[in-house]
């Protein structure tokens, strides 16, 4: 399974859901641009001291294959994410940038983001949905509030 690491400035309230990935899948890839943008000094020091010894559960790899006009128009961790997870024929690719998700689709990716990972946790009943997407919210990720409903009135079911 392959992962597509939230930009840093989400990243940081994110760190428990990468966790949960973590002890509850095999195994978990990062290409090195996402590595990167982790380990950047923009990001937050919380993560980049998260990075700097990665669990053993995320391997950290590099691409072989060169970009496809497509991909150029993502950014240098989105892209790689997309051509990594070509390669290794991964599971599932975690993206939330619409643009990468729409380039990931149409390359027969399958895809989820955040709000799915979450879902998926409440559903195996190991993480509060409503406290999560709590947390989500003080992030600069933005999703409509109809769809976080939805989300949190599927789980009450």
């Amino acid at each position: 399974m392959l992962y597509r690491i939230p930009p840093p400035s989400t990243t940081c309230s994110l760190l428990v859901t990468l966790i949960f990935c973590g002890n509850c899948l095999s195994k978990l890839s990062n290409s090195e641009a996402v590595y990167n943008e982790l380990s950047d000094p923009a990001a937050p020091l919380s993560v980049q001291n998260w990075i700097a010894v990665p669990p053993g559960w995320l391997k950290i790899q590099s691409v072989s294959q060169t970009s496809d006009t497509l991909l150029k128009q993502l950014d240098p961790g989105e892209r790689e994410a997309i051509i990594l997870a070509e390669e290794l024929n991964a599971d599932l690719l975690l993206l939330d940038d619409m643009k990468a998700r729409r380039i990931a689709t149409e390359k027969g990716l399958a895809i989820t983001g955040i709000l799915g990972i979450l879902d998926r946790a409440a559903t195996m009943k190991i993480m509060d949905l409503s406290a999560a997407v709590r947390s989500l919210q003080k992030t600069s990720f933005w999703t409509s509030e109809s769809l976080l409903q939805k989300l949190l009135d599927k789980q009450e079911t």
